[in-house]
């Protein structure tokens, strides 16, 4: 696979629910830690998604209708083109 590359700018993923993770077919989300520092985000996580496994892309969108912040971005790594939300959904 590896068709798309998969960027996902700053977003607080406690405050939309992580939707982008329930709606990926591939399991492409990964809620990550904001803070490096272990001591601090276990007594108060505060959780941002990280596109942990991109290379399972498939490049179908279901992220972009569900994500609500959209700080999705899917690019086809051979024509450059951006993917947009499904026309069944926009």
């Amino acid at each position: 696979m590896n068709e798309y590359k998969v960027r996902v700018a700053d977003c607080d993923a406690e405050a939309c629910g992580r939707r982008c993770q329930e709606a990926c077919p591939q399991g492409v989300f990964l809620a990550v830690p904001r803070e490096k520092n272990h001591a601090r985000h276990g007594a108060d996580p505060h959780y941002r998604i990280a596109a942990r496994f991109a290379y399972f892309c498939d490049g179908c969108g279901e992220c972009l209708s569900a994500c609500g912040q959209d700080a999705i971005r899917i690019t086809s790594r051979r024509s450059g083109e951006s993917i947009g939300i499904p026309a069944t959904q926009a």
